[in-house]
């Protein structure tokens, strides 16, 4: 997108004196430039700016003007672009007026002398006349050019849109002035008739510019891709990978850039030798716009198919009176031969061989993809009467139970033994056809041998799993020590088979625990339940009953009478007896004492 940024660069000379020529010492009309301005209609702009005109002498008339516009490289540099879009919006004072009288104007834009070369000299002229009726100029109305500057042409230029500058300088045809006053005349007020003057080549401003429309560079120009060629066969995404990756474009500054290329090959045909169009489009890199009028971003090439190479496929049969072989000649690279090899009778196909023996196929019937010459052998046999011969084949059932041998071919009224290993865990039950059920069975033994029947035959191997007789242990149990009890439990259990033991002491003895030959203590409670894991030795303990020895406490009163004592009576050893003494009336209590006098408690 083109930026909207304007450079404009101004120079101004301001001459008050005539330059050269012919021409009036003292010029009685000034012009100037004034509301020079650039302004933007939709994606355009234009450089606009007023002619204005006033009387320097009091009766001054105007009739006819030129104003040459001039794109001078001299000045401006070597870049000007030759630009023709010169418009002029009005000629005269306001309103078709000049100098407040009605007017007729005819106004020329001149064909651009030296138009269409860049960066050379190009001029345009714009002549303006204003005639007023009647002639001769006796009969002319007059009426003076005002003394203050009046507008008096209004031309609007169209800058170059493409980066260029527009260079605009307004000159004369005499001695460069910018304007040629070719019809100026003034009257005196006091003499008659009327004395014209004709003065040429007044310059009174110069006005130089250079506008320069600063934008984006544009693309210019797209290095082109030469074209590639690839073998027959070759497929599109080989073909696309052929060809450059990348190319070049160079913008309006002379910068060159790499651009991406996306390749497409609409037509390719990898089997079909010719040419191809290739097209491949791009995108502008960053800060490169589009060009006015825009160009199309892609380039093109061409992919040439070449001519598919031609082989030889030459088949022979082995030896000649075999058979015959279909298929040889001449074929395309990549181009597929369909050959047969067909036995003659009493022969038979064995199979196709190359030049050195190799075996190419065991099928008569090939479809083979010529890349190279090719020699093939079709090999034949002479056919051998053999007897008859049927099949065995044998099946595990089921699979896990174990494996079967002996299957094969074999002559009808042959011995065949086939034999049945069953695997760990599992035995043999019996051969039998279809239904596998011990009725139905044929054998049962894992080696069986029959007389080969004059047809196919299928055995089915039959296995079962086999019993396993669980591990049995023994549990001892034992009293300590002899004679204190009685162990109940013990016996053989199989393995996880939980086992009830109990200990009961004989009289006078206490059960204390239960402990195992490391007198580890197993438990203290007489009855348990015990899981069989292993052979098992156990001890009941058990230790003497205690019987505690009974005694006589008496108790008596000293005197007889004094009181009364409270608490004889038998104890165990051990036991704590309570005894009490109350005195009778008129008497007290002293203490306790034994037999031997020994005072055992003053408390009574």
């Amino acid at each position: 997108m083109k930026k909207t940024k304007l450079v404009l660069l101004m120079m101004f000379a301001f001459m008050a004196a005539a330059i050269a020529g012919n021409r009036d010492s003292d010029p009685s009309l000034d012009f100037r430039f004034a509301n020079e301005q650039v302004v933007q209609e939709g994606d355009t702009y234009y450089f606009l700016f007023d002619v204005e005109v006033r009387a320097t002498v009091a009766g001054t008339f105007h009739r006819d003007m030129q104003v040459y516009f001039d794109y001078n490289p001299a000045v401006f540099g070597t870049s000007i672009k030759a630009n023709d879009k010169i418009t002029v919006e009005k000629i005269g004072i306001m309103a078709e007026e000049f100098a407040g009288n009605f007017k007729y104007i005819w106004v020329n834009e001149s064909i651009p002398q030296g138009y269409g070369t860049d960066n050379t000299p190009t001029r345009y002229y714009i002549t303006s006349e204003t005639n007023f009726p009647g002639f001769p100029p006796s009969e002319m109305f007059h009426t003076e050019v005002p003394a203050d500057w009046a507008g008096y042409m209004r031309a609007k230029i169209e800058i170059s849109s493409f980066g260029h500058p527009a260079g605009i300088r307004l000159i004369g045809m005499i001695g460069n002035t910018t304007f040629m006053d070719g019809g100026q005349y003034y009257q005196s007020i006091t003499a008659q008739p009327v004395v014209y003057a004709f003065p040429y080549g007044y310059m009174n401003d110069l006005m130089e510019y250079m506008i320069v429309l600063d934008t984006d560079p544009f693309i210019v120009s797209i290095t082109p891709v030469e074209s590639i060629s690839v073998p027959f066969g070759t497929l599109l995404p080989d073909a696309i990978l052929e060809l450059p990756a990348t190319t070049t474009i160079t913008d309006s500054d002379a910068q060159v850039h790499v651009v991406d290329l996306a390749w497409t090959i609409p037509t390719y045909n990898a089997n079909l030798a010719g040419d191809y169009e290739a097209i491949a489009t791009f995108e502008l890199p960053e800060g490169v716009v589009q060009s006015e009028p825009e160009t199309t971003l892609e380039v093109t090439t061409t992919v040439t198919v070449l001519e598919a190479p031609v082989y030889t496929l030459s088949l022979f049969a082995v030896p000649e009176e075999g058979g015959e072989v279909f298929g040889a000649g001449q074929y395309s690279e990549g181009e597929t031969a369909n050959v047969n090899a067909v036995a003659n009778e009493g022969w038979f196909f064995v199979n196709w061989t190359d030049l050195d023996g190799n075996l190419v196929s065991e099928q008569p019937a090939n479809s083979i993809t010529v890349t190279e010459d090719l020699t093939l052998f079709a090999n034949f046999e002479e056919e051998i009467v053999e007897p008859e011969v049927f099949s065995v084949v044998l099946f595990s059932f089921p699979e896990e139970g174990g494996f079967v041998t002996g299957e094969g071919e074999f002559e009808a009224g042959t011995e065949v033994t086939v034999i049945a290993t069953p695997n760990e865990g599992w035995e043999f039950l019996g051969w039998a056809e279809q239904p596998l059920q011990k009725e139905f069975f044929l054998s049962e033994d894992p080696v069986y041998t029959f007389i080969m029947p004059e047809r196919d035959l299928t055995l089915i191997g039959g296995f079962g799993p086999v019993e396993v007789e669980p591990e049995t242990y023994i549990l001892t149990l034992l009293v300590n020590p002899e004679g204190a009890g009685e162990v109940f439990g013990a016996g053989e259990y199989e393995e996880g088979e939980v086992a009830s033991v109990d200990a009961v002491p004989n009289e006078g003895w206490v059960f204390v625990n239960w402990t195992d030959t490391e007198d580890n203590i197993i438990s203290e409670m007489p009855a348990n339940e015990i899981p069989m894991t292993a052979n098992l030795t156990l001890i009941a303990n058990f230790m003497e009953e205690f019987v505690p020895e009974i005694y006589t406490l008496t108790l008596l009163v000293n005197p007889e009478g004094a009181g009364e004592v409270f608490g004889a009576g038998e104890y165990e050893e051990g036991e704590v007896a309570s005894v009490d003494a109350v005195p009778n009336e008129g008497w007290v209590f002293v203490n306790w004492t034994d037999t031997e006098d020994n005072i055992i408690s003053e408390m009574p």
